[in-house]
């Protein structure tokens, strides 16, 4: 038995050779200290606003070097991996002591042992309604390769011509379970004198109710109603983008730019019950429910600069690509329990048979004072409408930020900038994190997120990014 944590570390070493993706959830480079207010010292803001990169005003060549993010988040549950654990383990207990009640002949030593596998059976149901209910782990990762991404702005291009290849992974667990797992014990009496006087009787192989009805000992105990549930995502995109300016006037200069994006998106979805090897199951099953598509997406932005200000509109997805999902729990084999889980959970309205993953449109808005002599910034992003992710409403995978930080350029040569702020989802999982970050030698940039929310005091998410560009 694995644990949460272990869940989607498999599918994560599963995912990444072929490449992962990409919504927002999880800002890239600078942008996740930044808040997304297209501060100019990053070339990162160029893959989120297409205007972003004309409107910094130089000229010459941006480039990436190398970028990674990672993170996590789990729902609000106590010790999640360390419970999701303990169902495996009074799982295996359980049917021990199911299995061994047919080998006892002493009526007394029957009782105690249903006494305990009652005991048992409520600690296993109280577990899983806690983290069924609110208990899941997602991973993620992102990064790009160098010389990604690239921004060229030159007096001959009439404006910033930017292309960008992205990587990024998504997995999620969560647990499939409905109902009350019941051996069919609990209503026999386990105090001998209470058993025998309520007209329960043993006859040397099973126990007989008072009504003369036979209730087998010998019987098999499976969690077979329950599991665990994992979703992964992954996303190539390459982008190509171009931003121009397109009106001037004595207050400013207004930006426009576009974006297209084409992705290359492999979804899976598999189930492992909690008595199985995980490793082994979700390799299996990850291939099989793999399925791959491509499609194109288009991004647009525009950007007013005015005097020691910048104000900016970006929607995403204005043509929103999508892709499905391969069906789950369809034409099972006899015997194939995982599949028939699924089928189960599909068919009562648990989890969707087919399933298409939709990146949906999304209006961005954004804002940056800068300080005139440079010495500092603040900006303010705002995500207008909600959005859902690879995963859902369903498992709290829907994203709607507003992001607040401010920046200050230090006099120190090796880490010229530093900048705190907040980050707040407004959908979702409706988190609220702190940033923090700093760039050294004016191209390496370090960045992190932990949430304020906490479970045993460890923050419920985390991100930690590092990027490094140059610029010439």
């Amino acid at each position: 038995m694995r644990t949460a944590i272990q869940y989607s570390l498999v599918i994560g070493c599963l995912a990444l050779p072929l490449a992962a993706a990409a919504e927002r959830a999880h800002p890239r480079g600078a942008d996740l200290g930044f808040a997304g207010a297209g501060y100019t010292d990053s070339g990162i803001f160029a893959t989120r606003n297409p205007a972003a990169e004309v409107a910094e005003g130089g000229r010459g060549v941006r480039m990436g070097i190398f970028g990674l993010g990672v993170g996590y988040e789990f729902g609000d549950v106590s010790d999640f991996g360390d419970r999701f654990e303990q169902v495996g383990d009074d799982a295996d207990e359980l049917s021990k002591m199911v299995g061994n009640l047919g080998e006892l002949d002493d009526v007394q030593d029957i009782l105690d042992v249903i006494d305990q596998i009652g005991t048992t059976e409520e600690s296993i149901n109280e577990l899983l309604d806690a983290i069924a209910e609110e208990g899941y782990f997602a991973l993620s990762v992102e990064g790009h390769p160098p010389p990604f991404p690239l921004s060229i702005t030159q007096d001959a291009l009439r404006g910033s011509l930017t292309v960008d290849l992205n990587f990024s992974f998504r997995g999620h667990v969560s647990v499939l379970h409905k109902g009350r797992i019941a051996t069919g014990f609990a209503d026999i009496p386990t105090d001998l004198d209470t058993f025998q006087d309520d007209g329960w009787s043993y006859d040397g192989t099973n126990i007989i109710d008072p009504d003369g009805e036979t209730i087998e000992l010998d019987a098999e105990f499976t969690l077979d109603e329950s599991g665990g549930y994992v979703q992964s995502a992954q996303n190539r995109t390459f982008s190509l983008g171009y931003g121009t300016g397109v009106l001037v006037r004595r207050a400013g200069v207004l930006y426009a730019g576009a974006r297209l994006n084409h992705h290359t998106v492999e979804l899976s979805r598999a189930a492992a019950f909690f008595d199985d090897d995980a490793e082994d199951t979700l390799s299996d099953r990850y291939n099989d429910n793999l399925r791959e598509s491509n499609d194109v997406g288009v991004d647009l932005g525009m950007v007013w600069h005015g005097p020691g200000y910048r104000l900016g509109a970006t929607v995403y997805n204005l043509v929103e690509p999508s892709f499905d999902y391969a069906d789950i729990g369809v034409d099972c084999d006899a015997g194939d329990r995982n599949c028939e889980l699924l089928d189960e959970y599909a068919e009562a309205g648990f989890v969707e048979r087919g399933k298409t993953y939709t990146m949906e449109r999304q209006l961005t808005l954004e804002g940056a004072y800068h300080h005139r002599g440079g010495r500092w910034m603040a900006g303010l992003s705002v995500d207008a409408n909600a959005v859902e992710g690879p995963f859902g409403e369903n498992f709290d995978d829907e994203h709607q930020w507003v992001a607040l930080a401010g920046a200050l350029r230090t006099r120190s040569a090796w880490a010229p900038q530093a900048r705190l702020g907040l980050r707040h989802n407004a959908a979702g999982s409706e988190l609220t994190f702190v940033t923090a970050g700093v760039t050294f030698f004016r191209g390496l940039h370090l960045d992190a997120a932990a949430s304020t929310e906490r479970v045993d005091s460890v923050p419920r998410a985390m991100q930690l990014n590092l990027s490094a560009e140059a610029a010439f």
